[in-house]
């Protein structure tokens, strides 16, 4: 059964029941929502016993100056338990979104997320997880540019506020239609990691991919896949595997009928 109730005081509260099919209690959901909307309390009976076994809390709060901060909580079957709590603000301008998440509900932020935009569109994300004590255990940092073609992230993995790891993403358009993206991991010194260079045909239909895997500045593997339209409909792709010097290490090729059926 879905059955809402209107109160006098303009709050409202939904319970939703389902049983089994010998009619027997199978879960229950209560739901009570403030007169202004702003906060929402959900009780959840998982297994028919009578007894509300989740307690979660979801409340926003309007700031005066257009920020808006919204406290997900959630409880025991006690209902006073905290287990773990979600908080989320956002700027009047939308530009910085702050989350601070206590994921074992003791009251301490365990991971604490800012992401914020630039008046040119670019964006950073910035990841801090920390301990009870407030102990920084790692920090990454994530940076997108406006149009999305650029991306570079810097991971601090021991919470020296050092990044340890970093890697960049680039993606070029070219006028033919085709682009390449270049992706490179660097180590703590910026020595290079490994690397990779993916170039994609206007039309999809043809990609190159070579692989550093050593970070030796030599591409151990190109792999190249050609697929080709044939008139009736059908498609045939082929596959090259080839090693640095250029040898041919393998072919695959592969015919896909034009109803998808037969490969």
């Amino acid at each position: 059964s879905d059955v809402t109730v209107l109160n006098g005081d303009g709050s409202s509260k939904r319970t939703v029941t389902t049983s089994n099919q010998d009619a027997s209690l199978r879960t229950v959901s209560e739901t009570v929502t403030s007169a202004d909307g702003l906060t929402m309390t959900v009780r959840t009976d998982v297994d028919g016993d009578g007894q509300f076994e989740e307690k979660t809390v979801d409340a926003r709060v309007l700031e005066t100056d257009g920020g808006t901060t919204r406290t997900t909580s959630n409880y025991a079957g006690d209902e006073t338990s905290l287990l773990s709590q979600t908080t989320v603000h956002d700027s009047a301008d939308r530009r910085v979104q702050t989350i601070t998440i206590d994921r074992d509900g003791d009251g301490n932020t365990d991971t604490l997320s800012v992401r914020s935009e630039g008046s040119d569109g670019a964006r950073t994300l910035t990841e801090t997880v920390t301990a009870n004590d407030g102990t920084v255990l790692g920090h990454t940092v994530s940076s997108t540019s406006a149009n999305g073609l650029v991306t570079e992230t810097a991971t601090d993995l021991d919470g020296d506020l050092s990044a340890d790891v970093s890697a960049t993403r680039t993606t070029i358009l070219h006028a033919d239609g085709s682009q390449t993206t270049t992706q490179q991991s660097f180590n703590g010194d910026q020595s290079l990691r490994s690397a990779s260079v993916v170039t994609v045909s206007d039309d999809g239909l043809e990609t190159s991919t070579s692989t550093d895997s050593d970070g030796d500045g030599t591409f151990e593997r190109v792999v190249t896949e050609k697929a080709v339209l044939e008139s009736d409909g059908s498609t045939t792709t082929t596959m090259d595997i080839r090693s640095s010097n250029n040898t041919l290490l393998s072919r695959t090729q592969t015919e896909v009928s034009d109803d998808g059926l037969v490969a």
